[in-house]
């Protein structure tokens, strides 16, 4: 079940940022200064081939893979960026997000879960 981190550091003025967590999936919550939701990103697979799947509500919808960064051993690890955008399986993500997101308060979860629900 998605829990959340409560001692996450905030790095814009501007926004807001939640972050919840489990063995499945993690999620950032981005809020505006109207606490209204202006983003949130769910990332999955993060054991091996991690996706993200992104929702703005300027641009709507995106994904992307996850280069987690070097596994030389010799090397620093490098932070992880994003990849191209790709293609998702919106089926997985559903399916993941209504397993982990139960305990998740009824509006956040109804809201993202209505974005989840009317992707293609």
């Amino acid at each position: 079940m998605l829990k959340e981190i409560s001692d996450l550091t905030q790095t814009s003025d501007d926004l807001k940022r939640r972050w919840f967590s489990d063995e499945t999936l993690d999620m950032y919550v981005w809020y505006d200064n109207s606490n209204e939701i202006s983003e949130f990103q769910i990332s999955y697979n993060k054991q091996s081939d991690e996706q993200v799947l992104t929702w703005n509500n300027k641009s709507g919808l995106s994904h992307h893979g996850v280069d987690s960064g070097s596994t030389d051993p010799k090397k620093m690890k490098s932070s992880p960026i994003l990849t191209e955008e790709s293609r998702h399986n919106i089926e997985l993500v559903r399916k993941l997000f209504m397993e982990s997101g139960k305990k998740l308060e009824h509006d956040l979860y109804e809201y993202v879960f209505s974005r989840l629900k009317s992707a293609t």
